[in-house]
């Protein structure tokens, strides 16, 4: 009822969710490729992390473009922008990123 109620945008709250995805994806990364601690250097984390952000920036631009050219072909009258919008298409891909990231490091260690 008090809680603190903090109105972000769509921009960044996207981009914290992009964030915490390259994140994720280099923390899993390390741990497959290698088995050793993600976070035993401070600088060699942070330049993972980055590279890992813009990996999934390029994997939501990728899925995006693919499925603005497969829409029309399926759907005659319509636009990838009538049906969703490019904020729920990062949404939407950047929670697929994630599940899979986890579903293969519990597949990796299981």
């Amino acid at each position: 009822m008090w809680g603190l109620r903090v109105s972000m945008s769509i921009n960044i709250k996207n981009n914290i969710l992009l964030a915490f995805t390259g994140m994720l994806f280099s923390i899993v990364h390390t741990l497959i490729k290698g088995g050793e601690d993600p976070l035993r250097s401070s600088s060699l984390f942070l330049s993972q992390w980055f590279i890992h952000y813009l990996v999934v920036c390029l994997i939501c631009a990728f899925a995006y473009g693919f499925t603005a050219v497969l829409i029309p072909y399926f759907y005659k009258d319509e636009k990838i922008g009538d049906i969703v919008s490019i904020d729920k298409y990062i949404t939407i891909y950047s929670l697929v990123v994630i599940v899979i990231l986890t579903s293969s490091l519990l597949f990796q260690f299981n």
